[in-house]
């Protein structure tokens, strides 16, 4: 019974790891950064899940961590498309392989949505993409008793859209104002 608990309180002490690892993700503006703190978060929520039990949830986030890897060493491009195609099936075959109902289908896409995101070679499509994982991984997280997922799935849909806003729309709403109102 102690062991238990203690496993569970460790796993929700590599989440908060995990979070704080997160919490920066949307507030750079350099890719390779972004896909730097990915990786390291998806490693700790890999760790996180697995020691949950959540099998899913945790090939998710360790096949992340090697999407993250070959991401940042290759520029997308036209001729690279392939990879997301392979991360794709990579990602349907590993959730078939760790299926566990269709809880498991939350984060497949979840992660499909991060394949997506991450492949973008500008950081504003990086987070339009990247609002598409959070609530599908809230929901994973609240159906297998991960705090740090849930808590981090709310943090990331708001640190997002801060995101978006400091960098792709308030940019935007100045210019507008400038052009509306010129001195």
């Amino acid at each position: 019974m102690i062991g238990v608990v203690l496993i569970y309180v460790i796993s929700q002490i590599v989440g908060v790891a995990a979070i704080l690892s997160s919490l920066a993700i949307y507030q750079v503006n350099k890719r390779k950064t972004m896909l730097l703190l990915s990786l390291i978060a998806a490693l700790l929520f890999s760790i996180h899940y697995w020691m949950l039990g959540a099998t899913t949830g945790a090939a998710m986030n360790l096949l992340a961590v090697g999407r993250c890897y070959v991401f940042y060493k290759v520029r997308p491009s036209r001729d690279n498309r392939w990879i997301v195609y392979l991360f794709i099936g990579l990602d349907i075959f590993v959730g078939l392989l760790t299926w566990e109902g269709f809880i498991s289908l939350l984060p497949i896409l979840g992660s499909i949505g991060g394949i997506l995101s991450g492949w973008q070679r500008r950081p504003k499509l990086i987070r339009r993409y990247g609002i598409i994982p959070p609530p599908l991984w809230f929901t994973y997280s609240f159906l297998t008793g991960s705090i740090p997922g849930m808590i981090i799935g709310v943090v990331r849909c708001i640190s997002n859209l801060v995101g978006q806003y400091r960098f792709d729309f308030r940019h935007k709403a100045h210019i507008r104002h400038k052009l509306a109102h010129p001195a």
